[in-house]
């Protein structure tokens, strides 16, 4: 079996791990052609800098093979600049993804009503979307799954007493992705947590994951 860590923003060179790196357009110096990347303009930042440039860049770049998305990219209402300036970036962004057929990794904090409206308004129904480091509630997970999102969950499933262990259990197995991120966890204890809670085997589980990888990314 090997483990897929979906979001990471470190390279953590574990044996049998497929890693996608995320990273941003100021980043792309660290692109190595045998490794895997997502690259986007955080909505933290979406004032900084030239922004013209810096999609002109997001454009170039996601072309390469290697960079099989584009994120993190989303909104946030408690950090960045104003919701109108990260949704006017954020919809430039859906639009390359949507130039090279590639999907979609989002940030949201507290900003999930406005996500939906701008899927519902950017989606083709070709382009495919997934909340990383999701931390919601099961009924929240069963409503972003069923408008299309994937899921994928990090080093909160560990917490026994976090309410999201109730989403892991409640959303459909073909729509579970999981994560480091930035955090210390490792993605081994990661995959045997999600396997026990959800009373599959390792193997079994990896699986899971692997096709729903495959899907996402349309290997």
């Amino acid at each position: 079996m090997r483990y897929i860590n979906f979001h990471t923003h470190l390279h953590s060179m574990i044996d049998n791990t497929v890693e996608v790196r995320s990273l941003s357009t100021n980043d792309i110096a660290q692109i190595e052609a045998d490794k895997l990347y997502t690259v986007g303009i955080h909505p933290w930042y979406a004032h900084q800098g030239n922004m013209e440039e810096q999609l002109n860049i997001l454009k170039t770049i996601s072309l390469q093979p290697n960079v099989i998305g584009i994120g993190e990219i989303g909104l946030d209402k408690l950090r960045g600049p104003t919701l109108d300036v990260q949704k006017r970036v954020f919809a430039e962004q859906l639009a390359i993804a949507q130039a090279v057929n590639k999907p979609v990794i989002i940030h949201c904090v507290k900003a999930w009503d406005e996500l939906v409206r701008m899927k519902k308004g950017y989606d083709t129904g070709t382009l495919q979307w997934a909340i990383h480091g999701f931390r919601g509630n099961a009924r929240q997970a069963l409503q972003l799954v069923k408008l299309g999102f994937y899921l994928s969950f990090g080093h909160h499933i560990l917490d026994s007493q976090s309410k999201v262990l109730e989403s892991l259990e409640a959303i459909p197995l073909n729509r579970l992705f999981l994560e480091t991120d930035d955090s210390g966890a490792t993605i081994a204890d990661l995959y045997n947590h999600a396997a026990q809670r959800l009373n599959k085997t390792p193997d079994d589980f990896a699986r899971i994951i692997e096709a729903n990888f495959n899907d996402f990314f349309n290997r």
